[in-house]
């Protein structure tokens, strides 16, 4: 797992810069769990010292190598971003979209935690 610390005034903001968690993510929601970050993952990440996780969306995701009932790459993507948008909804007390460098000001506001979406492959 790659973390850096991001130094924003007086306070440092934990990073994870590439997560795989998606993957586990994506195999509870088919399973019919709902709000899996913040009810499975988001206690580990926060007493981890972490703020914002970049999901790797693409590379090696088990959705892309045949494993989901569709198999056309787009509609494997537009099923992660999915995921997470519904994720966020189900926990928007608790998460939030980062889509962009402004929205780092809404996590030191409200201490929700941060997701940015990235694509790897």
């Amino acid at each position: 797992m790659s973390r850096r610390a991001v130094l924003r005034g007086d306070r440092v903001l934990g990073v994870d810069g590439h997560s795989d968690l998606l993957i586990e993510v994506v195999r509870r929601r088919l399973l019919g769990e709902r709000a899996v970050i913040s009810s499975q993952f988001l206690p580990r990440l926060r007493e981890g010292g972490l703020h914002i996780a970049f999901l790797m969306v693409g590379g090696d995701f088990p959705l892309l190598a045949g494993d989901a009932p569709d198999s056309n790459i787009q509609a494997c993507y537009a099923e992660l971003m999915d995921a997470v948008c519904e994720e966020v909804s189900e926990s928007s007390d608790e998460l939030f979209l980062v889509l962009g460098a402004r929205d780092l000001d809404r996590e030191e506001s409200d201490g929700r935690f941060g997701i940015v979406l990235h694509w790897e492959g």
